[in-house]
């Protein structure tokens, strides 16, 4: 389970809101597909977190 982080720019409680999320049949194909890693670099309680993105490009169906 994961808990929300201050600064963090998603909350827990977001996907739960009505209209948040995308239907599929409403969205285009993806045409590419990128995961971006932000590693901690150190282990102590204190470090920064690891954050994690993810980015799609897509065009309109005509």
């Amino acid at each position: 389970m994961l808990e929300d982080v201050e600064g963090a720019l998603w909350k827990g409680w977001m996907p739960e809101v009505e209209g948040f999320r995308s239907r599929r049949e409403h969205l285009p194909d993806m045409q590419r597909l990128v995961v971006a890693v932000d590693p901690a670099t150190k282990s102590p309680e204190d470090a920064d977190m690891t954050a994690f993105t993810v980015a799609d490009r897509a065009f309109p169906v005509e």
